[in-house]
């Protein structure tokens, strides 16, 4: 379970996400969060896997943005996070293209 703090947190930038007061006010990608989210669980004594294990359930980012982003983090130093990422994927659903959603011509 997350941390009250990390929780507030995260609804006080999904509710505002501008605001100057919120420390993750100026996190724009998945990566910046992730790294933000260890380096709390670090300081907090939670184990980081577990922490942005929970976020992503609850993100459920695609299969293609998860591999992306676990290479990145790879590079970065974050290993055990990495490989989760990669195990999440497995079972991520893949992402749909636009052109799955434009309807579809009709006969003539």
């Amino acid at each position: 379970m997350l941390p009250p703090e990390l929780r507030n947190q995260f609804r006080q930038a999904r509710e505002a996400p501008n605001a100057e007061s919120n420390e993750l006010a100026g996190l724009k990608t998945i990566p910046e969060v992730i790294g933000f989210l260890v380096e709390t669980a670090r300081h907090d004594g939670f184990d980081e896997v577990d922490v942005v294990e929970l976020v992503l359930t609850e993100v459920e980012p695609d299969r293609e943005t998860l591999l992306a982003d676990a290479t990145l983090l790879r590079r970065l130093g974050y290993i055990r996070v990495s490989d989760m990422m990669r195990q999440l994927a497995r079972i991520a659903p893949q992402r749909q293209s636009n052109l799955a959603r434009w309807p579809a011509r009709s006969a003539q």
